[in-house]
């Protein structure tokens, strides 16, 4: 640190992050291109890890001169053994809380209670993947004259 930075009163801290910070905005083409050669190579090598470990599992699935109801018993059993871990560990999956555009604000609120949310997506009844809308805590506060900032949660 240089003798008038120490009389200016700044912090040793503070001073090399701003050197480096405009070293680096200097020449940030050349940090950039230095950086994308480990970033390739790892990407690389990524890939290529990947392609030699799907073709090892694949020969021992499906070995040279294989039955053919191999082929089919395999990606079956693999299917159902996966069913039954998503039913097993996440009974609730393709459950979500939403409400519909008809639906009262009391269900709403009942169910962000239930889920502990703060936000709940409103869909449509034709399609439950089309998102018409959004149900927020705090705007439903502030429309009955509750101040979000000083109501708490008292339910543990």
């Amino acid at each position: 640190m240089t003798e008038s930075a120490v009389a200016s009163g700044v912090s040793c801290w503070k001073t090399p992050r701003h050197w480096w910070a405009a070293f680096f905005a200097q020449r940030e083409g050349r940090v950039l291109l230095i950086l994308s050669i480990p970033i390739g190579a790892m990407t690389g090598l990524t890939v290529v890890a990947f392609i030699h470990l799907t073709e090892r599992i694949g020969l021992r699935l499906y070995p040279v001169g294989s039955a053919t109801w191999r082929h089919v018993l395999i990606p079956v059993v693999g299917s159902l053994g996966m069913g039954y871990l998503l039913f097993r560990y996440f009974p609730d999956a393709r459950e979500f809380p939403h409400v519909h555009a008809d639906h009262p604000l009391d269900l709403a609120l009942e169910r962000m209670g239930a889920a502990r949310l703060d936000v709940l997506p409103v869909v449509s009844r034709a399609n439950i993947h089309q998102m018409l809308g959004i149900v927020v805590l705090s705007d439903v506060l502030n429309s009955f004259g509750v101040d979000p900032t000083k109501w708490t949660d008292t339910a543990v």
